[in-house]
C-alpha cells in the first residue's frame, strides 16, 4: 500500500511511463472502474494491456481476478499478472 508521501511520486511515475494519451485513457478507465464503470475500464485498458502498459495490464488481472464486469477467470487474471510483471522487468 502506498503512504501519502509516496502517492506523488508513483503518480509522477506513471505519468513519466507514459504518453499523454495513454495516461488519459488509462485514468479514464481509472474512473469508470471507480465509479463502476467496469465495462469502461476493461475497454480503456484492453487496448494499452496489449501494447504492454504494465499498469494497465496488472489492472486487468485484477477485473479478471474479481470478476468485475466479466465472469471471474483466475487463468486470464495470472495470465495479465504475468504480462505485467514481464513488462516491469
Amino acid at each position: 500500500m502506498l503512504t501519502n508521501t509516496m502517492k506523488p511520486i508513483a503518480a509522477a511515475l506513471l505519468m513519466l511511463a507514459f504518453s499523454t494519451t495513454s495516461w488519459a485513457r488509462f485514468a479514464e478507465g481509472s474512473a469508470a472502474y471507480e465509479r463502476g464503470g467496469f465495462a469502461t475500464a476493461l475497454q480503456e485498458w484492453q487496448s494499452l494491456a496489449e501494447q504492454g502498459i504494465a499498469s494497465a495490464q496488472f489492472n486487468l488481472g485484477l477485473v479478471y481476478d474479481n470478476g468485475e464486469g466479466v465472469a471471474k477467470d483466475d487463468v486470464e487474471a495470472v495470465k495479465w499478472y504475468r504480462r505485467a510483471c514481464i513488462a516491469m522487468g
